[in-house]
């Protein structure tokens, strides 16, 4: 029988834990660069000192999904603060418009808009940035000619006439008439912050496929080149796996591909999720045993492991208990491996029963794809570079009932 506790103190503490393990952002009102951990195994750091010397270069954050790729970009913004003769711009598109719908040009404009406010909030009262905003809003919502600045019987036949912006459904293909109003922001930046932008761009990972993320950041890098502008781009996995993985190669000045976090003797980094736990004040919510199980079942995964911990402290606070213990994290682990099993196919739970018994896994066909982006099947380079593969730790207790089930029905039994 449940025994949770409705102590004032205990469930104000308890609320304010699972609010701080909140696994995309921080809550409100808190100091978000507090709460990323930089990785130790360097991948940030390289694409920090890339762009400490190269501010204009383009990069790429890929890995599966929960590897943490939003945590490294902002790991890198809390880095980059402050940086001589650079500034950042954070930028999450997926939130500003829809990826599976928008258009080259309206991507662009969505990040352009966001740019430019980001920019004019250091600034408010400065002029050339109020125009900047006005120059990126246009562009976005629309706007009206003024009737006698442009008018003239040959010019304009249609004095005041209003003009679409890229929001509307009327938008034209991306024909690099941003160039401009990029080069306004550089220089802009260059003027009143003394610094080249470097953008910042989350989201770009939830993309549909390859193909269509090249159709919509070759046109946009292009401009960004032109304006000497830099960034960052988490980028879909797909895009640096097979053929696809030139193309990134020619787009991108470097890719930073991250994986699970490892410590050197190849098992989960313990130390790594205790810091996770500690910068977001909660460490003392879980006993030894519970952070150990906690950081084995997510595999070394970073949202995995920040799920599970919320999960697993939703059971102790059910509980009654004033922490989470080993159990609470096998609990939590359960559910989610469960979670995992829907929507897999026979041809998945063969793969995931085969990469169990031999280690091994070759990515060849979309489907196969999907189980190592949404990480089902877990990689990393080890040391010497040896390609290592397993299965999820949640997904393995289920594999030979799985495998059973599957066996059964294909007999007909």
């Amino acid at each position: 029988m449940p025994c949770m506790s409705t102590d004032p103190e205990t469930l104000a503490r308890f609320r304010a834990a699972i609010a701080n393990l909140d696994p995309t952002r921080p809550p409100d009102g808190s100091d978000e660069q507090a709460w990323y951990v930089s990785r130790p195994d360097g991948a940030e750091q390289e694409l920090i000192a890339r762009l400490t010397l190269e501010p204009t270069c383009h990069c790429a954050i890929v890995g599966p999904i929960g590897s943490g790729k939003s945590s490294a970009l902002k790991a890198m913004e809390r880095a980059l603060a402050g940086t001589p003769g650079i500034l950042t711009l954070y930028i999450e598109v997926s939130r500003l418009t829809d990826l599976s719908k928008a258009s080259e040009i309206s991507v662009a404009v969505a990040i352009g808009r966001a740019a430019a406010e980001g920019l004019g909030s250091l600034h408010p009262a400065n002029a050339t940035l109020r125009r900047l905003r006005n120059t990126w809003r246009n562009l976005a919502e629309g706007y009206r000619v003024d009737p006698w600045e442009d008018w003239g019987p040959e010019e304009d036949p249609e004095p005041g006439r209003w003009v679409d912006g890229v929001e509307t459904p009327k938008t034209a293909p991306y024909d690099g008439a941003l160039i401009e109003p990029w080069g306004d922001l550089a220089t802009a930046a260059a003027t009143v912050a003394m610094a080249h932008v470097v953008l910042l761009v989350d989201g770009l990972d939830r993309v549909p496929s390859a193909q269509r993320f090249e159709e919509l950041v070759s046109p946009l890098l292009a401009s960004l080149r032109a304006a000497k502008i830099g960034g960052v781009l988490v980028s879909p996995w797909r895009s640096v796996l097979g053929a696809d993985r030139i193309e990134s190669d020619r787009r991108f000045d470097e890719i930073a591909e991250l994986g699970p976090i490892l410590a050197d003797s190849g098992d989960v980094n313990l130390a790594f999720f205790d810091r996770v736990l500690r910068a977001r004040a909660v460490r003392d919510l879980f006993s030894k045993e519970a952070l150990a199980q906690l950081a084995h079942s997510s595999g070394g995964l970073l949202r995995d492991f920040v799920q599970l911990s919320k999960q697993a402290l939703t059971y102790a606070w059910s509980d009654g208990a004033r922490a989470a213990d080993a159990g609470d994290a096998r609990r939590a682990a359960d559910r989610l491996g469960r979670g995992r099993l829907l929507g897999l196919t026979d041809d998945d739970i063969t793969a995931l029963e085969k990469v169990n018994m031999t280690g091994h896994f070759a990515a060849r066909t979309p489907e196969q794809q999907a189980l190592v982006i949404t990480g089902r099947i877990i990689q990393s380079n080890g040391p010497g570079g040896a390609l290592r593969t397993w299965v999820h730790p949640t997904l393995v207790p289920f594999l030979p009932q799985a495998l059973n089930t599957h066996s059964t029905a294909n007999t007909g039994r």
